[in-house]
């Protein structure tokens, strides 16, 4: 295409940018596959964690869609310690928060990341990732967590492998923790990660 394109036809061109676009995406599919591979084998360092550190360092590794499409994140100054792997834990909400920013059409997309109060259960600590984007119908809450289940054709909003959901669910199941979401067509989604309290110890 960049070499040959003035010398080609327009089905040639065509039939060319349909072989790179495959081919991205089978780039894209392996590396996310490669991820969920290393975080299922990879051993566990647990200790306690300020989720504004992890979140911090999630939002580091996609700074640049976060300028270009001035999304706004509400992180509260106040949300639990929680128990876990900190380099697992930056990916949980590394896809969230992509997800969040991809799936959403509005001028100006929001994001909250805070905590239910009160918290719902005594035995676990919740964190939530809220959004204003597009919203999931309830029919595909479980679907979304299934490897390579997307809800939208590879054209829109940027594609996808279907990845990104069960990564986060492997890793949540890894702190015996639990993840579910809430939404409303058009109106956005909440995502909430539930820690067992138990294994924070005194804190």
């Amino acid at each position: 295409l960049e070499d040959y394109s003035d010398k080609l036809d327009d089905e040639a061109k065509d039939f060319l940018k349909r072989i790179s676009a495959s081919a991205n995406r089978m780039k894209n599919m392996i590396g996310d596959l490669l991820t969920l591979s290393r975080f299922s084998k990879m051993e566990s360092s647990f200790e306690s964690i300020v989720p504004e550190t992890i979140i911090k360092s999630a939002l580091k590794r996609i700074e640049p869609i976060i300028s270009e499409k001035n999304v706004q994140i509400k992180i509260a100054d106040d949300l639990p310690i929680i128990y876990g792997d900190k380099v697992k834990l930056v990916e949980v909400f590394y896809n969230l928060i992509s997800n969040a920013i991809k799936y959403n059409n509005r001028e100006k997309p929001i994001i909250e990341i805070d905590q239910p109060m009160p918290q719902p259960a005594k035995d676990e600590v919740v964190i939530y990732v809220k959004d204003n984007g597009i919203g999931i119908e309830e029919q595909y809450y479980e679907e979304i967590f299934k490897i390579f289940k997307r809800l939208h054709t590879r054209e829109e909003y940027g594609g996808g492998t279907g990845v990104g959901l069960p990564i986060v669910r492997k890793i949540m199941d890894d702190h015996n923790g639990r993840v579910w979401l809430e939404s409303k067509v058009e109106q956005g989604t909440t995502f909430y990660l539930a820690f067992p309290k138990k294994v924070i110890g005194n804190l």
